[in-house]
């Protein structure tokens, strides 16, 4: 049986993950953003905390929509899209909801798994994201 201490607490798990992770606010701002999500996009944390996540979503009406959905309390699974990196195009599929407390919003979770130009094509062309 395992107890506490053989679990690694989740503010390191979090800054470590393999895939990229990063909160924002009701506005939009990134509070925070772990090491792998700074290191696929080439940004240090001086060039991306702080920022509003619409100046690195390459389309500004799918910026719009995330954070339009998550405002309303809805969980986006695999929802792609082209972030800006510091060198280049990165493309993603995002997940992600809202952390409340008292019915008060305070941060997203949002997970980021980088994929290939070819598999974000193919999944936005299938996203129900974009069906009107």
């Amino acid at each position: 049986m395992s107890n506490k201490s053989d679990f690694e607490n989740s503010s390191s798990l979090l800054d470590n993950a393999s895939v990229s992770i990063h909160y924002i606010d009701q506005y939009g701002t990134i509070l925070w953003a772990n090491d792998q999500e700074l290191e696929i996009l080439g940004y240090s944390e001086e060039e991306y905390i702080g920022k509003n996540i619409g100046e690195f979503i390459e389309d500004k009406i799918v910026s719009k929509d995330i954070l339009q959905r998550l405002l309303n309390g809805e969980k986006i699974h695999n929802y792609p899209v082209v972030i800006n990196g510091k060198d280049c195009k990165i493309y993603f599929i995002i997940s992600s909801n809202v952390y409340l407390e008292n019915n008060t919003f305070i941060h997203t979770r949002c997970f980021n798994v980088d994929i290939p130009k070819e598999a974000y094509e193919i999944i936005k062309e299938d996203s129900e994201y974009f069906k009107n």
